[in-house]
C-alpha cells in the first residue's frame, strides 16, 4: 500500500481521501480480488488510484458529476461524467466492489448495488447521528442510522456545520428497503496509529446474495 500511496498523484490535494481511509480501501479490494470495482464520487482520483493499485486486473468504473478535477488517467478505467445510475455497471462475480463517496442517500445506493448483483460496499463519511456534525451532510439516511434504528419515522436531527444549521427528517420511504438487504454492517476502525493521519468515518457493508434477499 505505502509504495502505491507514494506514487498516488492525488494524495495531499485539498479534500481528497485521507490516508487511513485509502488504506482500508486498499486492504478490502486486495482481499476481495474483484472482477469489477466501481467508485461513485471520484473527485481528483486518490481512492480510484488506490483501487487500481489494489486490484490491477479488475475492470474499473469511475463516476463523478464533474470529471475536470481528475488528475490521472489509468488503463482499464472507464470514466463516466454523471451519476452512476446513468450507466449502472453490473457485478460479474460475488467479490465485486463499490466504493461510494458521493454523499447520496446510502439506502438508495444499497438498493441500486443489490439490484446489480454487488455484495461488497464501502461508504465514505457514513456516520450514525452522533457524528453527523463532523461531516457536513452525509448521505442521509446513512446505512448505520437505518440498521441501528436510530430514528423513528417523522423524527428529525439537526446539527451545525460551520455555523450553518442542517436538518434531516427521517422518512421510511428514504430507506428503499435497505435494512432487509444487508447481511453485515461495520464501521471501519481508525488507522491513525498506523498512518499518523486522520481517518474518515468509513462503513463496510456486505449485502445478502440476491437469491437470498
Amino acid at each position: 500500500f505505502f509504495a502505491s500511496y507514494k506514487q498516488n498523484p492525488a494524495v495531499g490535494m485539498r479534500r481528497t481521501t485521507a490516508v487511513g481511509s485509502l488504506l482500508w480501501i486498499f486492504v478490502i479490494a486486495r482481499a476481495a480480488k474483484p472482477k469489477v470495482a466501481v467508485e461513485s464520487g471520484v473527485y481528483k482520483g486518490a481512492s480510484l488510484y488506490t483501487l487500481r493499485s489494489a486490484a490491477p486486473d479488475a475492470q474499473l468504473y469511475g463516476f463523478d458529476i464533474d470529471l475536470t478535477n481528475i488528475v490521472f488517467e489509468g488503463a482499464g478505467i472507464q470514466f463516466h461524467e454523471g451519476d452512476w445510475s446513468e450507466a449502472f455497471p453490473k457485478a460479474e462475480g460475488p467479490d465485486d466492489l463499490v466504493y461510494f463517496d458521493d454523499h447520496i442517500n446510502n439506502c438508495l445506493r444499497v438498493r441500486q448495488a443489490y439490484d446489480l448483483g454487488f455484495r461488497h460496499l464501502i461508504f465514505d463519511d457514513s456516520p450514525d447521528i452522533g457524528s453527523l456534525h463532523q461531516w457536513r451532510y452525509p448521505g442521509t439516511p446513512t446505512i448505520q442510522m437505518v440498521v441501528n434504528e436510530t430514528l423513528e419515522p417523522g423524527e428529525w436531527v439537526e446539527w451545525l456545520w460551520k455555523n450553518k444549521r442542517l436538518r434531516y427528517v427521517y422518512d421510511l420511504a428514504h430507506t428503499h428497503g435497505a435494512a432487509d438487504l444487508v447481511e453485515y454492517v461495520g464501521e471501519l476502525p481508525s488507522l491513525t496509529h498506523l498512518t499518523g493521519c486522520r481517518t474518515g468515518i468509513q462503513t463496510y457493508v456486505r449485502l445478502k446474495r440476491k437469491e437470498d434477499g
